[in-house]
């Protein structure tokens, strides 16, 4: 094994250990776990701004908007933990 891919996993499982690991996955990982995408959380969000959705509709402009109308994310991620819970219980 290649010293840097040793040093990595010796970092990632003391990471692990202390509850500090986090993985960045895209988003097919939620999506066939069961989960939404972005657009599909995105789409609900449009709705509260109430806007309608299209398929051209810029996704980070919704979610900056959004999060600029009610003074932070958590609508956001109340959404995403209940769509969660939802689907994995």
């Amino acid at each position: 094994m290649k010293p840097e891919h040793k040093a990595f996993y010796q970092d990632m499982l003391a990471s692990l250990r202390s509850g500090t690991l986090a993985i960045f996955a895209g988003a097919g990982m939620s999506v066939k776990s069961g989960l939404f995408d972005w657009q599909g959380l995105l789409i609900e969000i449009t709705g509260d701004l109430g806007g309608e959705f299209k398929p051209r509709t810029n996704l980070a402009v919704v979610a900056q908007e959004h999060i600029n109308q009610v003074g932070g994310r958590g609508v956001v991620n109340e959404k995403y933990s209940i769509h969660s819970n939802e689907t994995h219980p």
